[in-house]
């Protein structure tokens, strides 16, 4: 087959006479966009339909151009593999060192907040300053901790 021009609508996808071809597993690392820099040359592809709608779901294995594999479905399938792996470990790291303290703090916060009350139940020693200091502080952690799980997935 031919290689076609770039064709922005079809960046994740190589486009052969109406038949799409599906690169990647990720569309962050996407080597379609390798195989329209050799637009003109003849390819040797490798594909399978993955799907009901053969026209649109179709998997290429492997792509080659002069005897030069361009994509291979082995190295995309490692590199996903190895992505996923690295936001595992992130994700175990934040929430070993963000979520878990935060939790802690919390929990110190309510018991601390109970053994006041249990104190003064009898007296009214507890002026408001320090209830509403203390109700704002387990106010504010649920807060910040969701504050952190927002910017977590945003950024990851």
């Amino acid at each position: 087959m031919q290689i076609p021009k770039f064709n922005t609508p079809y960046k994740y996808f190589l486009n052969f006479n109406g038949v799409y071809l599906s690169c990647g597993i990720n569309i962050g690392h996407n080597p379609c966009d390798l195989i329209y820099d050799y637009h003109g040359q003849t390819a040797t592809i490798y594909w399978q339909p993955i799907g009901e709608y053969e026209k649109y779901h179709n998997l290429a294995y492997e792509v080659t151009v002069n005897d030069q594999i361009i994509y291979q479905f082995d190295k995309q399938l490692s590199y996903f593999i190895s992505e996923q792996k690295l936001m595992k470990q992130q994700a175990y790291w934040f929430l070993s060192f963000y979520i878990f303290p935060l939790l802690l703090l919390l929990i110190i916060i309510i018991i601390n907040n109970r053994k006041i009350k249990t104190l003064n139940q009898n007296t009214d020693d507890i002026s408001p300053l320090q209830e509403e200091f203390l109700m704002s502080l387990v106010g504010i952690v649920p807060i910040f901790i969701l504050a952190l799980l927002v910017w977590y997935f945003m950024n990851f």
